[in-house]
């Protein structure tokens, strides 16, 4: 990709939404601030407030995507941090910041091994309180084929 100009950027940035429309509003508006910290990140965007997943296809990419957002992040920080006229504090403020979304973006860059569970039983035997506990751990996602 060339950024050299105006239109350049204009035109990949129009290109890359047109090409990624179905994630990009929520990959580009948001992802970073419901993503927990660098200790304990959280995938929470493609999932709804019933921890139902939204975008299954979309769970492929969202590591790229949360490194890439994480690094515009981290930019804007480095920036802001160099800017003249910023106070000392609030230039501490954006190296600390910085720092932090430098960590959380290679923290994305890692392989996640993926674990299936699968419950099975009678009904009212407990599949639902036990997974209802598992879908409460960081990362977790749950699927289930008892509903639509």
């Amino acid at each position: 990709m060339d950024f050299s100009t105006i239109k350049k950027r204009l035109f990949y940035c129009q290109e890359e939404l047109r090409l990624n429309r179905r994630l990009a509003a929520n990959l580009y508006l948001d992802v970073i601030a419901m993503t927990g910290t660098p200790e304990q990140p959280v995938i929470t965007d493609l999932v709804d407030n019933n921890d139902q997943v939204i975008d299954y296809a979309g769970l492929a990419i969202l590591s790229y995507y949360l490194f890439s957002r994480a690094m515009v992040r981290a930019k804007v920080e480095a920036i802001r941090a160099s800017q003249a006229g910023i106070s000392h504090n609030e230039k501490e403020k954006s190296e600390t910041a910085l720092a932090t979304y430098l960590e959380l973006a290679q923290i994305y860059t890692h392989r996640v091994t993926a674990n299936i569970i699968i419950t099975r039983g009678l009904s009212a035997s407990g599949k639902t309180t036990i997974t209802q506990a598992l879908m409460e751990q960081p990362g977790m996602i749950g699927i289930r084929s008892d509903v639509e």
